[in-house]
């Protein structure tokens, strides 16, 4: 389970961000999660975008820096603590097989301290798969 905490605040502050990064069509957000980095010991916003794949890295972390300027979120949310990744990385993919399990529904929400394909969560909360 993820030692460091993730407060109220945070949940929120994502909520915010996810928000105005799905709302800009170019950024292309396919999925948005906090996820604990163990080595790191804390938590990150990790955004999956496709914009990552069409334009590289550079382009999508100033993108996103651009819209969490214009929602005033940068004294919120640092951009160190948002990690932009391509369509189809692990994380996302791996999480997303469980939507597709019976009875489970739309992911949303807390998850802690499980094996899902071959990824380990030591601690999420998603927003959006």
């Amino acid at each position: 389970m993820a030692s460091a905490t993730l407060v109220d605040v945070d949940v929120a502050t994502g909520e915010e961000a996810y928000r105005a990064l799905k709302a800009d069509e170019k950024l292309g957000v396919r999925a948005a999660m906090w996820w604990y980095y163990a080595s790191a010991e804390e938590w990150r916003l990790l955004v999956e975008v496709e914009a990552y794949e069409k334009h590289g890295a550079r382009a999508a972390y100033s993108r996103i820096w651009k819209i969490l300027e214009r929602a005033k979120l940068l004294d919120k949310l640092s951009l160190t603590r948002v990690v932009a990744v391509p369509p189809n990385h692990r994380i996302p993919k791996a999480l997303r097989k469980l939507s597709k399990i019976p009875g489970t529904g739309s992911i949303r929400g807390r998850l802690d301290g499980t094996w899902v394909s071959d990824v380990f969560v030591e601690g999420a909360y998603v927003y959006d798969l």
